[in-house]
C-alpha cells in the first residue's frame, strides 16, 4: 500500500472509487433491476416542489434523474454529478441526460454553494441514495 493511501488522502480515495465503478459501469442498472420504486420514495420524502433546484451527487448511471425531474418538472434544475467518466457515459446511453445536466465531478471538492447563489437557485436539495454498501 502507498504510503499517501494509508493516511487517506482524498485524491486516492477519488481513485479507488473510479477503480471500482469503471468496470462495473456498463451493466450498473442491471444488478438493480427492481430499485425504481426505492428512488420514486427517496425522492417524494425530500419534499421537492416544481421550480426547485436538485443535486444528486454521486448520481451513477443516473437513475433518478427521472424521478427527480418529475418532482421539480419542466422549470426545474436537475444535475447529476459524478467522480467516474464511465457511470456518466452509461447514465447518457440510459437517455438519463434527458432529465438532467450531468457533469463529471468530485463532489468533495466543489463550490457547489457558491454556483447555486449564482444562479439564484430558491431551495436546494440533495438526494444521496444507494442500493449497495459502496466500494470496498
Amino acid at each position: 500500500m502507498r504510503q499517501d493511501r494509508a493516511q487517506g488522502s482524498h485524491r486516492d480515495s477519488a481513485a479507488d472509487v473510479r477503480d471500482f465503478f469503471t468496470p462495473r459501469a456498463a451493466d450498473w442498472d442491471s444488478r438493480f433491476p427492481d430499485d425504481g420504486p426505492a428512488y420514486a420514495a427517496a425522492v417524494a420524502d425530500l419534499g421537492l416542489r416544481p421550480g426547485d433546484a436538485v443535486l444528486d451527487a454521486g448520481c451513477g448511471t443516473g437513475r433518478a434523474l427521472p424521478a427527480l425531474r418529475a418532482a421539480v418538472g419542466p422549470r426545474g434544475t436537475v444535475l447529476g454529478f459524478d467522480l467516474t467518466p464511465a457511470m456518466l457515459t452509461a447514465a447518457r446511453e440510459a437517455g438519463r441526460d434527458r432529465d438532467g445536466t450531468l457533469a463529471l465531478a468530485d463532489v468533495a471538492r466543489l463550490p457547489l454553494l457558491f454556483w447555486l447563489s449564482r444562479r439564484r437557485l430558491r431551495r436546494r436539495a440533495d438526494l444521496a441514495f444507494s442500493p449497495t454498501p459502496g466500494p470496498g
